[in-house]
Parts: C-alpha cells; structure tokens; sequence
C-alpha cells in the first residue's frame, strides 16, 4: 500500500501518544519545546531535513550551554530552557515544513515554503547525503513512527516520504542560502562527524556565538554519539526524542548509528542506480552530493 498523508499523520499522533502513555513526564518536555519554538520566531535559525542530524547538532549546543553553565546535562534539558540562563541566544531548530510528522507536504508544497517564517536573522542550513537521509528515515518511519507497511521503494518514489521531496527541500534551501547569505552558512553532516571540534566551532560563529576551545571539546565529549545512545537506553522517557521504543532493538533508537555511507549496504544495486540518476539529474551541485 502506498503511504498516504493519511497513513503519515495518523502514525506519527499515535506514536506521540504511545509515548506520553508510557512516560507521562513526556509531555511537559513536549509542551515546554513547542511553546519555546512559537516564542522564538525571530532567534537564530538551524534548517534541516528530518534525520540530516539535527538532533546530534542540538545536543552539541545543549553540551555547550551546560559547559558555560557548569551543570550537568540531563535527558529532558532544552536548548531554549538552558541558553536563557547563562546568556546564549536563542536558536530555533526547524524542518521547515519538511517532517512527515507535521502535516506531510509532498514535494510541490514544500516549494510553497514561505523563507521568511524560518530565517528572519542569522542561520544555518544543515545537509547530509540524501541517500544516508533515506536510509536513516525509512528506520525512523518504521521503528519509530510505526509504518510497518512502508517499502524501501517508497523512500526513493514517494512524493511525501522520498526522494523527490527531499532533493526539493535540499534545492530550494540551497537557493535561499546563496542569496540571503552564502555557501559558508551551509554545513554537511559528513564534515562535522569528521571533524566535530572545528565544524561545531564554524556553526557556532554563523549563530553568532564566540566559544573557547575548551567549551567546544567539553560540548563534544558530552555529545559524544555512544554517550548519547547510552543516555537513551537509560532514558526515564523525559525526552521522547532520546528514548529507544525498544532498548534492544537498535532500529528503534533515535541515535542509531549515524554512519557515512550506509546506503551501499541498505539498498540494492537497482535501487542505488535509480538514486544516483535521479541525484545527478536534479540535486544542485553545489550541494556535494553527486
């Protein structure tokens, strides 16, 4: 069966309240993010595709705010809730309409998004390789979401969940970037795993936040990818976001692996053909991605 909006929204509502019924401490954490993200329309913006690494990245800033802070991180902390205690301003982590799990736009209606709802001030635009960004969706929507029925064909055709719609997103951000601010502004997943330290360092200088080397090496080693996989495990389900659905079940982790490259091992020589063509045909170049 194709998925549908249908399918997509009423998973990921059911999902949400599966959570909250099994961790009812959960929906003040839920309350409390979406309520800063409406309060903070004009702060600092990080733009990204759904699992291009966002959650990683906001760990890093929650690892840097505790390091200014002195305070130990803990599973239900925020970045609003801890920049506003010691000083760091205000950042909005976005999917720009681009989630499944908040209304569905398929690929012509992500085309509609209006710039100036997500980048009024200083921003970043976060992108991973969209082949590592189908793989690590198709987990999520299944493991996570709850769409047993999901193909991986669907991750290459669907308008809604596939292929299409993410190029588009990916293209029409690009756009933006180049003329509202430039290619500096734009950061790949795969640079900052591979160098974490100097990559966060840049990120921070687009927000407009100066760190010391150390701050930024103490926000690392707290965000450390088996550390936080470790703090999901033992997760009181404070946070939705890092809490596995099933500790051992390592699909349904939100800090599954988070590896480079993962698509030659996931998808068919058939289906990497279909990929590639279509990346070489439409994805723009600057992205890196060809």
């Amino acid at each position: 069966m194709p998925v549908s909006k249908r399918i997509l929204l009423r998973n990921a509502v059911r999902s949400k309240l599966d959570l909250v019924r099994r961790n009812p401490s959960s929906a003040w954490f839920l309350f409390r993010y979406y309520l800063s993200d409406m309060l903070c329309k004009d702060a600092c913006t990080v733009v990204s595709y759904p699992k291009s690494g966002r959650t990683w990245l906001e760990q890093l800033f929650i690892g840097l705010a505790c390091s200014r802070s002195g305070r130990t991180a803990h599973a239900g902390d925020t970045y609003q809730h801890l920049a506003s205690k010691c000083g760091m301003p205000m950042i909005r982590f976005t999917h720009a309409g681009s989630s499944w799990e908040s209304g569905s736009r398929d690929a012509r209606e992500i085309l509609r998004t209006i710039h100036r709802s997500y980048a009024k001030k200083e921003f970043v635009l976060l992108v991973r390789d969209p082949r590592d960004v189908l793989v690590s969706s198709y987990y999520h929507m299944v493991h996570r979401t709850g769409i047993p029925t999901l193909e991986v064909n669907d991750m290459i055709d669907s308008p809604l969940v596939g292929l299409p719609k993410l190029v588009a997103f990916m293209n029409h951000w690009w756009d933006y970037t180049l003329e509202h601010g430039g290619p500096d502004q734009v950061v790949r997943y795969e640079e900052l795993r591979a160098n974490t330290i100097a990559t966060f360092e840049r990120i921070c200088g687009c927000v407009g936040i100066s760190a010391a080397k150390t701050e930024l090496a103490d926000a690392v080693e707290n965000a450390n990818f088996e550390k936080l996989k470790a703090r999901e495990r033992r997760s009181d389900g404070s946070n939705p976001w890092l809490t596995a659905l099933d500790v051992k079940n390592e699909a349904s982790y939100k800090m599954r692996k988070g590896r480079v490259g993962e698509y030659r091992e996931f998808f068919s020589e058939e289906q990497q053909e279909r990929i590639d063509s279509y990346i070489k045909a439409t994805l723009r170049d600057g992205l890196g991605y060809k």
